[in-house]
């Protein structure tokens, strides 16, 4: 499958006292989305999955909430790639390559 990528435009965050997971963290970009579950550390994560045309699902652990919080806070322009290829998860979020010192 040839990997699939959009710009991050706008996300909201949750922190839940209940269900399996405890973050939550929805990512929006033009007509694509991405849900983030977040699972405990240790624990096999499932693979990243498109559920609909364009609408995605990742299972982060929860130790990584942080680092992908501060990308979507910090940097632009921000992309999610899906790319699963067999039982391997190549899926995430990324900048493109930027100048070095921008002063970040």
């Amino acid at each position: 499958m040839a990997q699939e990528k959009f710009q991050v435009e706008n996300y909201a965050l949750s922190v839940l006292p209940r269900n399996n997971f405890h973050y939550y963290v929805k990512m929006d970009g033009e007509d694509h989305n991405c849900q983030c579950y977040f699972r405990p550390d240790g624990e096999t994560l499932p693979l990243t999955r498109k559920v609909r045309d364009k609408q995605y699902i990742a299972y982060y652990h929860e130790s990584q909430y942080a680092h992908l919080v501060d990308l979507l806070r910090n940097e632009k322009p921000l992309y999610f790639s899906f790319n699963v290829i067999g039982s391997r998860d190549y899926s995430g979020l990324s900048t493109n390559e930027e100048p070095v010192g921008e002063a970040e």
